[in-house]
């Protein structure tokens, strides 16, 4: 897990492992956090990566109920936290 600051705003940056290469063709996740603040990005990040690791293990499993319920509770996370 990594966050970077840009012009002052912190984004969650992820390499995709190749572990999940054959579930997820992106070769890295940005996402900006929204916030200007360490220890919020810490935070978010943290609940990012957990629930995107928890959506690669379902599609690897090949649970997609699963993976599409993961999915979308990160998408309502994200909303939550005022991201498009």
């Amino acid at each position: 897990m990594a966050h970077t600051i840009s012009r002052g705003m912190y984004s969650f940056v992820k390499r995709v492992p190749k572990r999940y290469a054959s579930v997820d063709p992106r070769s890295r996740i940005q996402l900006s956090l929204k916030t200007e603040s360490p220890d919020v990005a810490q935070r978010k990040s943290l609940i990012i990566e957990e629930r995107l690791v928890a959506y690669w293990e379902a599609l690897l499993a090949e649970d997609h109920e699963g993976a599409k319920a993961h999915y979308e509770a990160a998408v309502n996370f994200a909303e939550v936290q005022g991201y498009t």
